[in-house]
């Protein structure tokens, strides 16, 4: 089992344990990367490396700050095999009426990124996937936030697959007007991908630590009802 914990090395750290490893997105890192691509792919610069250089059963991403929840602490190693006996995926729930965007869209148009999101699709021609994609931001009340999870090597194969053949498909150069933008659009997709395809998946309660200060918390997603 390997989680990366993906972050800068101007950013504080919880103390890591035997499954979590940190991931420097400004340090360079041996073996297959993307390290140059940074700054438009976030957090997804370390699922490249986690998918191109790690042969862990069970893989995963938190942030620096964000972290899947168990007992009182982190969602430790028992836990997680405990909640893929009968799911494929872990992931971080948002709800997006609490915090006042009422779908999808409406969440895209206040960051700015529904135009590009939209080219986007557009370019890379896959019609059936865009369809979903819309779909799901329009009519679901939620979505897997941050690009974070912990899941069965196979299907984040897979997803890595697709997800990063989509990429090559478009047009780096219009999008790389726009900071972090394949992050984003890595982050509206991927619920939509498990969703397309069925995968089995289960909400974990996520904690979010205060950047300059780990002794206070901050939000508390929820879980499974």
């Amino acid at each position: 089992m390997k989680i990366y914990v993906i972050g800068s090395s101007k950013n504080l750290f919880l103390k890591n344990d035997n499954i979590r490893e940190r991931f420097i997105v400004d340090r360079p890192h041996t073996g297959d990367n993307i390290d140059s691509l940074n700054p438009w792919y976030c957090e997804l610069t370390g699922l490249y490396h986690l998918w191109k250089n790690t042969t862990d059963d069970i893989i995963g991403l938190e942030h620096y700050r964000r972290y899947f929840l168990g007992d009182k602490k982190l969602l430790s190693e028992n836990e997680i095999n405990g909640a893929l006996k009968n799911n494929d995926i872990i992931l971080r729930r948002f709800i997006y009426k609490p915090h006042k965007q009422r779908d999808g869209f409406q969440w895209l148009e206040e960051s700015n990124i529904m135009k590009p999101f939209i080219e986007f699709l557009y370019q890379v021609n896959e019609p059936e996937f865009a369809m979903h994609t819309l779909h799901l931001l329009k009519t679901s009340p939620e979505f897997a936030q941050c690009n974070m999870f912990i899941g069965k090597r196979q299907i984040i194969d897979d997803y890595c697959s697709y997800l990063f053949s989509l990429f090559d498909k478009a047009d780096f150069e219009y999008f790389k007007q726009y900071n972090r933008i394949y992050g984003y659009f890595g982050e509206f997709m991927f619920f939509s991908w498990l969703t397309w395809n069925n995968v089995k998946y289960t909400w974990r309660k996520t904690v979010t630590f205060y950047a300059d200060d780990f002794s206070k918390i901050g939000e508390v997603t929820p879980g499974e009802d």
